[in-house]
């Protein structure tokens, strides 16, 4: 089996049943996976501790459970990746591609998040606060609308509709507003609550 790049040089090779075996033995023997092309990878529970992977192609690949600590994922393309239970603490994830990938209590536990792009929601019910840093990640709403997300987000659940507080936007459920002082939030919010109360009168008539 050979791990390659996308311009098919050759990084690592030798006997595996799996891409995930390869992997491993490759971190094991301290080999550098610049580049690699590991699209749509199974990589479910893998040990790749301190990984280098600066400007792979993770496109499509299976993360869950993946043990990525100290990960060097610099430039990396992660679209529509599985980052479930995802252990990225300590990672270099700067210049990171996310967009389509889903997180579900993944660990970005002094994570380096600069210069990331996200567009996935469930980012948000993520612990956010230990991250070592967001400077100038972007959230793409729906494909369309850039949103700055260099400072930890203010999430707000156990409403009708997850709220999400960023610099200079705000998102409830799907809907994204603008927002430059808090007055204008509790404004949109008490507004979307009346329209939540006006549906449910109508409802019920």
């Amino acid at each position: 089996m050979y791990l390659k790049t996308k311009s098919g040089k050759i990084l690592f090779e030798g006997r595996f049943h799996t891409v995930k075996q390869a992997v491993e033995v490759a971190v094991k023997e301290n080999i550098s996976l610049d580049g690699v092309n590991l699209r749509q990878a199974n990589l479910v529970g893998a040990e790749l501790d301190n990984v280098s992977l600066n400007k792979a192609c993770l496109w499509g690949a299976n993360l869950t459970r993946a043990n990525m600590t100290g990960a060097q994922l610099h430039g990396s393309d992660c679209r529509n990746a599985n980052i479930k239970d995802c252990c990225l603490a300590e990672s270099d994830c700067s210049g990171v591609d996310f967009r389509g990938s889903y997180f579900s209590n993944t660990i970005f536990r002094e994570a380096n998040l600069e210069n990331t792009i996200f567009s996935c929601l469930s980012l948000f019910n993520q612990n956010l606060t230990e991250i070592k840093s967001l400077e100038n990640a972007i959230y793409v709403h729906k494909g369309e609308v850039d949103c700055d997300l260099s400072s930890v987000p203010i999430t707000i659940l156990g409403l009708p509709k997850i709220i999400i507080l960023m610099k200079e936007k705000i998102l409830i459920g799907n809907f994204l507003y603008d927002i430059n002082f808090y007055s204008d939030f509790f404004s949109s919010f008490l507004k979307f609550i009346d329209q939540e109360k006006l549906l449910k009168f109508k409802t019920l008539k």
